[in-house]
Formats: structure tokens, sequence, C-alpha cells
């Protein structure tokens, strides 16, 4: 499976809309709004269906996220970040390394 992605750069170099184009399943596309130390992320598909998933990530002062939690339909996951003095981060709970992949290109695009 091959992912494109598309992403449109928002206030502090926080992805305005994301565009995950999937060769099997077409476009979906995330809208993120950035309001203090909130980025929400909700992503449809390009036909504009019901929204398939919010995401919402919580910054620190230094527009780092500290906490990201993630819901679809009745589930939901929540995720802390924990930074060393290097920049260099970690979860609190376990991710898969294909979604640590992709919350990482989101967060450094």
């Amino acid at each position: 499976m091959k992912l494109t992605y598309t992403v449109v750069l928002g206030p502090a170099g926080w992805p305005k809309s994301v565009t995950a184009h999937d060769e099997r399943f077409g476009d979906i596309i995330s809208t993120c709004v950035h309001t203090g130390r909130l980025v929400t992320c909700t992503s449809k598909d390009a036909e504009g269906g019901p929204i398939l998933e919010t995401v919402r990530y919580t910054l620190d002062a230094s527009n780092r996220v500290v906490e990201m939690t993630r819901g679809a339909g009745n589930t939901s996951e929540r995720h802390r970040w924990v930074y060393d003095r290097q920049g260099n981060w970690t979860t609190s709970t376990l991710i898969t390394p294909s979604a640590t992949q992709a919350i990482r290109r989101v967060i450094t695009y």
C-alpha cells in the first residue's frame, strides 16, 4: 500500500489540511483547525461523507505536542508525549511503528 500526502500549512507550521491518497481507497482529507494550544483535525473521504476520525493535539508553550487524543465512532485512544533535553520525544503509551511514523509525518511537516 502506498500513501501520498499533500499538506497545506497553517499557523505556526501546523497542517491546515492534509490529503492522504491511498492507491486502493482513494483520498482521505483531514482538515485541521489551530486554536491556541489545541489543533483539531477531522478526516473525511473525498466525497464529503461522515467524519471518519477526529484527532486532537494539545500543545505546550513551545508548540510541541504533549497529548494526542484520537477517536472514531465509539473508540478513542490517548497518548502523552515526553521530551528529553535534545527535543526527542517518546510516548507514554504503546503505538505501533506505522502509527508513530504517520504521527511524526504530520507533526514535522
